[in-house]
């Protein structure tokens, strides 16, 4: 929570639904896939803290100067309850300014919090915390929301770890406990991730899951190879890895602008697809949909992606206008 920004409370919250306001959010925020999480284990596993703070600062694109604070107890008394706060200016500078990149800010964190918090956890509490330097630095009116903070937080990559761990239940013998990491309740989490989570990512994830579960017991005893399919399911599994070590590289330079009106803004990757996303400054009827595609499709067809589409990866292409209308899908699963 921020130490200058009220509670979501019904007169400035009305109405809410996820739908609607991630809609607004939209309106001047970028829609960022779901962030890999490695680095993020890693640094917890070390009780780097600062660390992870850094990388979701640096994941979020927020040049500000952060300095982080680790307390005992204290705090304003609106945070009272809080795990986390972060003091801001009353008239933040507006994002990407040299002011806003000038500015120092300083994020309290509870020690008590991170005990007792897993790494996906900590990830989301850092994340809502600097979701409120986002929406305050635009100037965005849904800022005093704090529903919409966290929605801001799926929205720019951590829609993924809401979606895991903001909603989670513990058995103390014959008590289960639910704790709760955000504002959202957890169908509202349900529900926005649906929304910014494709559905055939969404099936990657169930996949991936399933062969973390038996292929790596059956490698570990060398049984895999006995098995029928079971070194295609593995090769499967090495093609996944170069799409996600693909997928980080990309990111690191979008939102990227390729012409007057086509800004690539997305990457996704599902179990062995890649999909590029792209936002076009212009209607359907003046693309030329058949070159379009010839021209993905020679791109698509050299270097190391021709190598990745030989080893069974599919490259997608989506593009849509300003409003959110699909112009065009493209997919390339083989080339010459």
């Amino acid at each position: 929570m921020s130490a200058s920004a009220n509670n979501c409370v019904l007169t400035e919250c009305p109405k809410f639904t996820v739908a609607k306001y991630l809609h607004q959010l939209q309106q001047g925020l970028p829609r960022v896939p779901p962030i890999p999480d490695r680095a993020l284990k890693a640094l917890h596993k070390t009780r780097d803290y600062e660390g992870m703070v850094a990388l979701v600062k640096k994941t979020m694109n927020i040049e500000v100067r952060l300095i982080v604070g680790w307390v005992n107890s204290g705090g304003p008394p609106e945070m009272a309850n809080a795990p986390a706060w972060i003091r801001m200016p009353e008239d933040m500078p507006l994002y990407g300014t040299k002011a806003f990149r000038e500015l120092k800010l300083t994020m309290y964190i509870r020690k008590s919090f991170l005990d007792e918090s897993t790494y996906d956890q900590i990830a989301i509490m850092v994340a809502h915390e600097l979701s409120h330097v986002v929406l305050n630095s635009i100037k965005h009116s849904l800022r005093g929301c704090e529903k919409a903070v966290d929605l801001t937080a799926m929205l720019l990559g951590f829609s993924r770890l809401y979606e895991a761990a903001s909603h989670t239940h513990k058995r103390y013998g014959n008590t289960i406990t639910h704790r709760q990491i955000g504002y959202l309740a957890h169908q509202e989490v349900r529900d926005a991730d649906q929304i910014l989570t494709p559905p055939r990512m969404r099936r990657a994830r169930t996949l991936r899951a399933t062969v973390r579960a038996y292929l790596a017991p059956l490698l570990s005893i060398g049984g895999v190879i006995a098995l029928v399919g079971g070194i295609q399911i593995y090769d499967k599994w090495q093609l996944h890895q170069k799409l996600l070590a693909e997928q980080v590289e990309v990111q690191q330079q979008i939102p990227k602008q390729l012409n007057y009106r086509t800004t690539h803004v997305g990457v996704l990757v599902g179990f062995t697809s890649l999909t590029n996303l792209y936002k076009v400054a212009a209607p359907k009827s003046e693309i030329d949909l058949v070159a379009l595609e010839a021209r993905l499709r020679n791109n698509s067809c050299t270097g190391h992606k021709k190598a990745m589409i030989r080893e069974g990866a599919t490259y997608n292409y989506e593009y849509r206008d300003t409003s959110g209308d699909l112009i065009g899908r493209f997919e390339i699963a083989s080339c010459p």
